[in-house]
């Protein structure tokens, strides 16, 4: 049997492992980067070095995950020696890193604010990222096909519905809990639910101007019965103010930093998750931020 190394792992994922000694866990996912596991409710991945941490995550030394696991179709388990899988690899964290994500407070004064999200969009659309996020979707034929053209027509429209709604709480309160972005989207996170990630996670900062908290609870049990379990994981761990490492700096930079650079280095960063998860996750984060401060009067 041979040993591989974690470089680090999620702090709060380690207390719950280190009280599970001997259960199993079952293989829901493989990829190239990253292998998903079902413990009990709760799913758990370990990733290749290249990724960046995340909340239930074990990263590993590996590039990728080409040759590592030689029979995934096998339940991992949890012993002394640390993480088993199959009969072949030990995962030892004695000494790695424990990360745990840094919580930021929403600014008082948010002038500086308003010029970081005019910077992050104008970005973001001088990139087409996300391609449907622009009036242009509505007008145009933006897909390689009929059903792409539609598809992204709808994820405009849902989402400038969404926001606006957001901006208008609790008046259109209805039009929140009636969201039709679970699940919309292609992809193995629907860009739908990349946004509602997005959304969910800068809600959850303490002293947000907008109370979302109904909405997360109606959320987190819709996202079960209209999304695939990574979506539906990744909403209900939004809603906690719980994401990857890559969001938590980004977000940190947006309410901060006073470097355009800084701010931009973070959202490439961000823009790295997934195909288009990145973008469509930031353009969530970014757009409810907007949302707030117009609410807030503060331009």
């Amino acid at each position: 049997m041979q040993k591989v190394s974690a470089l680090s792992i999620d702090n709060e994922l380690l207390k719950k492992i280190e009280k599970s000694n001997g259960s199993a866990a079952v293989l829901h996912s493989y990829f190239k980067h990253a292998v998903n596991y079902l413990h009990g409710d709760e799913m758990l991945a370990i990733v290749s070095a290249p990724i960046d941490n995340a909340v239930s995550t074990i990263r590993v030394s590996k590039e990728n995950f080409d040759k590592f696991f030689l029979n995934p179709s096998k339940n991992i388990y949890f012993t002394d020696l640390g993480l088993q899988i199959n009969e072949d690899w030990v995962i030892d964290w004695e000494e790695t890193e424990k990360w745990q994500e840094e919580k930021v407070i929403y600014p008082k004064d948010t002038r500086l604010l308003a010029e970081n999200i005019s910077l992050v969009k104008e970005n973001l659309r001088k990139q087409s990222k996300p391609s449907w996020a622009h009036e242009k979707a509505v007008n145009k034929n933006i897909g390689s096909n009929t059903f792409e053209q539609a598809m992204n027509r709808l994820l405009y429209m849902e989402t400038e519905k969404m926001f606006k709604a957001i901006e208008n709480t609790p008046k259109k309160v209805n039009q929140l809990n009636e969201t039709k972005l679970f699940g919309l989207g292609k992809g193995l996170t629907p860009s739908g639910d990349d946004i509602l990630t997005g959304t969910c996670f800068v809600s959850t900062i303490e002293n947000f101007p907008i109370n979302l908290s109904e909405q997360q609870k109606l959320w987190k049990k819709t996202a079960k019965e209209k999304t695939n379990l990574i979506s539906a994981t990744a909403i209900y761990q939004a809603c906690h103010g719980r994401g990857r490492e890559s969001m938590h700096e980004f977000l940190k930079a947006v309410l901060f930093s006073t470097e355009p650079e800084v701010v931009l280095n973070k959202l490439e960063k961000v823009l790295a998750i997934g195909s288009s998860s990145g973008s469509e996750i930031a353009w969530g984060m970014i757009r409810t931020i907007e949302s707030a401060n117009k609410l807030t009067h503060n331009y």
